[in-house]
């Protein structure tokens, strides 16, 4: 009969099909309980404890101080940005007072001045705010250096060999966490943090 042994039957394929599946799955399977066995093996009689990164880098004293400290500055900034606004505001409506009154070489020569004033508030708006900015990401950078000595320290005094950041860990026992402890042995043992100041503005330019 013609094609007769060219093709497999459509029973045959998927019966070979399968056996190929269900050997795929058994080499999967062995992998992942070897790989389970290993670990078990590794963290055999290891003591393990687990600490919330994101907790202690929010809650201990030196960072709700830097917190405290960077609200009350931003809003200082705020409000003599305000302040600065108000006053272009005005000289603005100044300005338009003026268009009728003076001459047109005179009137260009203080809308370019007022054009100048307003690009000078908003690069040293800026730059201070970078300046601020810049100021507390160090101090938060030095508490993240800081973290390392005492999660060590908590460690060996529990005689632990390893410390997990509990905030990527999906499931463990609670009394697993020392975060309380790391927090409070950073509040006694890690230096006060310095506090960023704002900037002075600049004196306004003499545009006489």
């Amino acid at each position: 009969m013609p094609g007769t042994g060219r093709r497999a039957a459509p029973g045959i394929r998927r019966s070979l099909a399968l056996r190929k599946l269900l050997a795929g799955l058994l080499v999967l399977s062995t992998m992942l309980l070897v790989d389970a066995g290993f670990v078990t093996q590794a963290c055999a009689g290891e003591q393990v404890l687990i600490v919330s990164r994101k907790r202690v880098l929010n809650e201990t004293d030196h960072a709700k101080a830097l917190s405290a400290a960077e609200t009350s500055l931003t809003a200082e900034l705020q409000g003599e940005v305000d302040k600065v606004k108000e006053g272009l505001t005005a000289e603005e409506h100044e300005l338009a007072r003026l268009r009728a009154i003076l001459d047109r070489e005179s009137f260009e020569q203080r809308v370019a001045e007022f054009d100048s004033r307003v690009r000078r508030e908003r690069r040293e708006t800026q730059e201070r705010a970078a300046m601020l900015q810049n100021a507390f990401r160090d101090e938060r950078v030095k508490l993240v250096g800081a973290l390392g000595s005492v999660l060590d320290a908590v460690r060996l005094e529990h005689g632990a060999s390893l410390i997990l950041n509990s905030d990527v860990v999906l499931a463990a026992d609670p009394v697993l966490d020392v975060t309380d402890e790391v927090i409070e042995r950073f509040n006694v043992t890690v230096p006060p943090v310095t506090i960023p100041h704002l900037a002075p503005a600049k004196p306004p330019v003499d545009q006489r």
